[in-house]
């Protein structure tokens, strides 16, 4: 049991390690590898993260189909002229773990529409400004979904749908400002706490 568990340890560092890191800026002769979100997915092996420089041309709306962390400069970013990412939508395929969005502008938001098999993402520091802004209508198999420290900036209608889901585990909504509301919540164990 003891040398199993020194093999399992040392196969998550050398998995660790192998992390790259991506850069997409979408300027013209601006610093990054791609110009395009989804272009740096497909060039990203699981685990790798990728940042996305803020511009005030929106990025091409994304699916992320692998594990990888993906970050902005954030909604309201001190650097890069205050601008922040910002982009349609990101969708997220079926049979998914491991999935960190962060500190990007949405004008739709981030889609887990009829998926299934989904666990441990975090969808956290991003600025919606429109309904329909995380919508998980259909969901099932899921677990361990964190949305928390974003600005849902919508006046009237639903901003997070969880309607029609199945066996959904452990959602924590937490420390967002929501202007608008949450669709019925069909999740076991799931907290919502300090949202203004």
């Amino acid at each position: 049991m003891k040398k199993t568990l020194i093999i399992l340890f040392l196969q998550i560092i050398a998995f660790k390690a192998n992390a790259t890191i991506l850069l997409v800026n979408n300027t013209n002769n601006g610093p990054g590898q791609y110009a395009q979100i989804d272009a740096a997915i497909s060039a990203a092996t699981p685990g790798d993260t990728i940042y996305v420089s803020g511009n005030a041309t929106a990025y091409a709306n994304c699916t992320i189909s692998k594990s990888i962390v993906l970050i902005g400069p954030g909604s309201y970013a001190d650097k890069q002229n205050n601008t922040p990412a910002i982009i349609g939508a990101i969708n997220i395929n079926n049979n998914l773990s491991n999935i960190v969005i962060e500190g990007f502008s949405f004008t739709s938001g981030v889609k887990l529409i009829s998926k299934t098999n989904i666990s441990n993402v975090q969808i956290s520091y991003n600025y919606f400004s429109s309904y329909d802004a995380v919508n998980c209508y259909g969901l099932s198999n899921a677990s361990n979904i964190l949305i928390s420290n974003n600005i849902f900036d919508v006046s009237s209608g639903v901003v997070m749908y969880f309607s029609n889901t199945s066996n959904i585990n452990n959602v924590m909504i937490e420390n967002n400002i929501i202007k608008g509301s949450i669709s019925t919540l069909y999740v076991t164990n799931a907290i919502i706490k300090n949202n203004i």
